[in-house]
């Protein structure tokens, strides 16, 4: 992936939802739930639109939905080659008279929402899941299926928040810097702008997104997806991979050193005394047929500026014990054979 080293305003997106309107018309009956079915043809081309414009969304960009005389919406997040996070509103951001019936709450998990796994206390996110979200969400890698992601937001809209038409929606549209973005092509009006009143927050990007924006710094090249909680690079011309480990709260940085073919005595014993004295960040370890190399670097606060320096330094530790082996023998002759 190529990662540009900067996402979302650095501080929680909060995915958090836009403030519930101050001011609210006396509640009316609500309209009948639409039969799930057919998509109508206004929805269906404001479907083709909304693709269209995710699509050609920059990394770092957001896009808000919401239903106009309401709190409720749908926000997207633009993650590059990680692909795409679509959030709705859950209760903890709207009124009680707008907040979502039990009912509700199950027709979006059937639609495909992941439920909310993270709580707001003021201004901080409390929750193990700190992958998840304080709303409903759901994760579209790449390459992004549009089609199914913008199936799941009209179903929402019309089947869940029963609005009628695209013309009831408003937008808003913004980089992670707060700068306004317009997209006339979704044929929906931007929302008014309330006098002093700040951007909706963006969403925080994903920790291994974080990761690997702030590996891009130093990397030789791309930083690439190697799984979903990992990424590949290289660094100094040193392949490693990150694997970033969300509940401890850590990002393990691994290297293959050598074959365990390679060394005839003990491997215990041989990686204890690399350990102990060919290393001094860092440890060795035996997996998989072969002997590695990992650190691990603290994430959680997050400090971008500390995966760099960790890399670099994995990568000369790796480059100094794999000049260890033997040219002539290609064993390793570093535990003293």
């Amino acid at each position: 992936m190529s990662v540009r080293a900067k996402p979302a305003p650095r501080k929680s997106p909060r995915r958090v939802a836009k403030k519930p309107a101050a001011t609210r018309k006396p509640a009316h009956k609500p309209p009948k739930r639409r039969q799930p079915g057919m998509i109508p043809r206004d929805w269906a081309t404001f479907g083709k639109r909304l693709a269209s414009a995710l699509d050609a969304m920059s990394e770092s960009q957001y896009l808000v939905l919401s239903v106009t005389e309401s709190a409720r919406f749908v926000q997207f997040a633009q993650q590059g080659k990680w692909g795409v996070r679509a959030e709705c509103v859950s209760n903890e951001y709207l009124q009680p008279d707008d907040r979502l019936s039990p009912a509700d709450e199950d027709a979006l998990q059937l639609l495909g929402w992941h439920g909310p796994t993270l709580e707001p206390l003021g201004a901080e996110l409390s929750g193990d899941d700190r992958e998840g979200s304080p709303n409903w969400f759901a994760d579209f890698p790449r390459p992004v299926e549009y089609a199914a992601l913008v199936d799941l937001v009209i179903k929402t809209f019309t089947e869940v928040y029963t609005v009628r038409h695209p013309s009831q929606l408003r937008y808003k549209a913004f980089e992670s810097e707060g700068a306004a973005i317009l997209l006339p092509e979704l044929m929906v009006e931007p929302e008014a702008e309330s006098k002093g009143e700040a951007a909706p927050p963006a969403p925080t990007p994903p920790l291994i997104v974080r990761v690997a924006e702030a590996a891009a710094v130093l990397a030789d090249d791309w930083v690439e997806p190697a799984g979903t909680n990992s990424l590949g690079l290289s660094v100094d011309g040193v392949q490693l991979t990150v694997v970033v480990e969300e509940r401890r709260q850590l990002a393990r940085i691994i290297s293959p050193l050598f074959p365990v073919t390679a060394y005839a005595g003990d491997l215990s014993e041989a990686t204890n005394h690399i350990n102990a004295e060919h290393i001094a960040f860092g440890y060795t370890y035996v997996r998989d047929g072969e002997v590695r190399y990992a650190a691990e670097v603290f994430v959680e606060p997050f400090h971008a500026d500390v995966i760099p320096v960790a890399l670099k330094a994995a990568a000369s530790v790796v480059r100094g014990l794999r000049m260890e082996v033997d040219e002539e023998t290609r064993r390793w002759v570093g535990a003293g054979e």
